[in-house]
């Protein structure tokens, strides 16, 4: 929802269940980078899925053999969800 007011015109309301949700300062960066702490595969999934950044901790990437792996089961997520509609 962040990501769509900051891209809108600065209102969203007609999209959520909101009472006229505006944001006042626009963003220097187009897009704005998004990140997503993760400590279990389906964050992870959410956030290769949905293009944004991934932050974990070196001991729950541990729980897939390392921040190596984190990496490749990102990677592998984003690449096999391209172009799947963002939940």
């Amino acid at each position: 929802m962040i990501q769509k007011l900051w891209a809108a015109d600065g209102r969203i309301s007609h999209h959520y269940p909101f009472d006229d949700v505006r944001s006042m300062r626009k963003t220097i960066q187009n897009p704005v980078p998004v990140y997503i702490a993760s400590f279990s595969k389906p964050s992870l999934e959410v956030a290769a899925r949905l293009g944004c950044g991934l932050i974990v901790a070196p001991l729950a990437a541990a729980r897939y053999g390392g921040l190596k792996q984190v990496a490749d089961l990102y990677d592998e997520t984003a690449r096999s969800t391209a172009g799947s509609p963002a939940a």
